[in-house]
């Protein structure tokens, strides 16, 4: 789990370095595939479904969640994440519920295609089951990903979701899904 923390710190450190480096500078090559560019469609909702591990020593299972967000411009949007991933042991089960707000970070690779990073904070709760308590914290929401834009108003999405806040608040996700852009 440590190394999975380091690596998607430096995977978030550099797609938001290199994102506020390419909207930063005036070269024209650049520009052309990495400035800000007007958006047609501000909103966005979707869904997700992978596999996750929750807070604590928990298995590996079903995790699935949604999304809603705004777009401010073609690199950034703020979004609402709800997330659910398996918590305790094959016959002990409970759920790890994230709710959070994160900072969207995008960087266009095309026309159709967006790596992206997420930087927020959540509220985990962590469900009870046998040998372990029930606890509410606060952690730090990180993620990154992809969106492949099929049309104007349809995307799918994959993405590395977790939170970072202790024994008790962090989890984990590898979700896939789909999203719809409107107004």
């Amino acid at each position: 789990m440590k190394i999975i923390r380091i690596l998607i710190t430096l995977l978030l450190a550099g797609i938001f370095s290199l994102t506020f480096a390419a909207t930063n500078n005036n070269y024209d090559d650049v520009c052309t595939a990495w400035c800000l560019k007007p958006i047609p469609k501000k909103y966005y909702v979707g869904g997700l479904v992978g596999l996750g591990e929750g807070a604590g020593n928990s298995n590996i299972g079903l995790a699935w969640g949604g999304f809603a967000g705004y777009r401010f411009n073609s690199n950034m949007a703020g979004e609402f994440i709800f997330d659910r991933t398996p918590r305790g042991t094959a016959n002990n089960t409970a759920h790890t519920n994230l709710f959070g707000g994160a900072v969207k970070v995008s960087l266009p690779f095309s026309p159709r295609l967006d790596g992206f990073a997420k930087l927020g904070l959540g509220v985990v709760n962590s469900g009870e089951y046998t040998g372990a308590a029930s606890s509410t914290r606060f952690g730090f929401l990180i993620g990154t990903g992809a969106d492949y834009y099929v049309s104007k108003s349809v995307a799918l999405s994959a993405q590395l979701l977790g939170t970072m806040g202790g024994t008790d608040a962090d989890t984990f996700a590898v979700l896939g899904g789909v999203a719809y852009l409107f107004a």
